[in-house]
Order: structure tokens, then sequence, then C-alpha cells
């Protein structure tokens, strides 16, 4: 065999290889999408009036226009996409409180603390939102007896950017934080957290791809991500993103007082 054939051999198999990261990818983004669809839906025929309210047909709504933004990004694969625009992340993380707590078991509490001032970024909410839920099943997942999930906007001035996200931004940073009193993760397993395919749930209950991906979407934002966790007390991921100056921010909304289910 000549060296040209080794080398097309090996193309292909990086090919393949690659697609096969890309299908398990997908089918990860729309599980997530279907939990939430499934957890509306249960949400429903769950009510005592056994009819289905105007709340959970919004979510199940909004959960199928993501699955087909989802198949939409795919087809323009390889293609530039440019789907970003201002909006306040206090707006933000309220508007979805909602969708996130139906797919937590009445044993979590979710609680939304939004920031005192407006906390305005450029980016995709599409997959922002992605993000906030991987981060929250992520969650559910490592509370299997209950606790509390926080949802939290922050904004942080410039002069701490160095020393607290080991990034700089020229005109500061705001801060997207999602706590959780779970399991924890080892010191150990913490620098591998992000990589491709490492888990460490159960065979068959995780793919390896969930922070991966929620990597790769803050990165595609403009972002860093940052963790911190302590075993047996919870964990922290902090989400930063370039603060954006515009008053007329597309999602702009009163900022109201912290939430709880």
């Amino acid at each position: 065999m000549t060296q040209s054939t080794d080398i097309s051999i090996s193309a292909k198999s990086t090919r393949l290889e690659a697609v096969g990261r890309l299908a398990l990818a997908v089918a990860h983004e729309l599980n997530n999408l279907l939990t939430v669809i499934n957890g509306s839906c249960e949400v429903a025929l769950a009510s005592r009036s056994n009819q289905i309210t105007v709340g959970e047909l919004k979510e199940i709504q909004r959960a199928g226009r993501q699955a087909v933004a989802l198949t939409r990004s795919l087809m323009a694969f390889g293609r530039p996409h440019n789907g970003t625009c201002c909006f306040d992340l206090n707006g933000f993380i309220l508007d979805r409180a909602d969708t996130f707590r139906r797919v937590l078991p009445n044993e979590i509490t979710l609680t939304t603390r939004p920031a005192s001032t407006p906390c305005n970024v450029e980016a995709a909410p599409d997959g922002l939102e992605r993000v906030l839920l991987n981060l929250v099943l992520n969650a559910r997942d490592a509370m299997p007896d209950g606790g509390e999930l926080v949802i939290q906007v922050k904004p942080v001035p410039l002069k701490v950017a160095g020393t607290v996200a080991e990034v700089s931004f020229h005109g500061g940073m705001v801060l997207l934080e999602v706590s959780d009193t779970g399991s924890g993760i080892a010191p150990e397993n913490l620098p591998y957290v992000f990589d491709d395919f490492f888990t460490t749930k159960a065979p068959g209950r995780g793919t390896g791809l969930g922070l991966a991906l929620v990597r790769e979407i803050v990165r595609d934002l403009g972002g860093e991500i940052h963790i911190t966790s302590q075993p047996g007390i919870g964990t922290s991921f902090g989400i930063y993103l370039e603060f954006a100056e515009n008053s007329g921010a597309s999602q702009s909304r009163p900022v109201a007082q912290s939430m709880a289910a």
C-alpha cells in the first residue's frame, strides 16, 4: 500500500469520526428538546382539569421551534451564520424560568436572581438557551434526592476580569452563573469535564458531549466558561460574556425580584 493511499484512508477515517461526533451531538441536543416537550406534556396531562394550558402549549411550541432551528443549522452546516442580537440577560433568564422548571422534579427548587442593573450582551439567544438547558439538566442529574438550582446574573467590573475569569474584555463583563447543591465533581475529574465523550455517569445515562457542546457554544458567543465544584457541596458554572453598550436591547425588560419555584 502506497503512502498516498495511507493518507487517503486516514483522511476518510477522520471525516467519518467527525460525522459520528456530529451525529452524537445532534442526538444529545434533540434529546434535550424532547425532554422539554415531554415534560410539558406530562404537566398538562397531570392537570386536574385535564385541559392543556396555554403555558404548556407555549413551551411545547418553543421547544419544537428550537428543534426546527437545530435541523436548519445542520442543513446550513459549513455556511456562515450570524444570529446574534443585543439583549438583557436579566429578562432572558426570567423569560425562560418556566421552561427549565418543567424539566425539573418537584424536589428541586429553581431560583432565578437577576442583577439590579441591566446586563446587556451581544449573543445568539437560541445558543445561550441551549447552554442553560444543558447545565440545568446536568444539575438535575447531580441532585437525584432534590436540592436547589440557582441561575443568576451579575455585572463584573473590568478591573476584576483578569483575576476572576482570566479573560480580558474591553467594556467589562457579565457573569451568568448556574449553581446547584448536588453531589459535586471529584477534583481529579475537574480538568476533563469539558472534554468530548468524558462522563462520570453510568453507561447509557450520558453521551459525554453535553458540557463539551456547552463550552463550544460559549466560545462561539465570544465568551468563557469556568467551573468550581466540591464533592458533597455542589457545582457552579460561570459563563462570562462581554457587556454590550446598548440601551435599546431587543429583549430588555424591567428587572424583577428573585423568583423561586
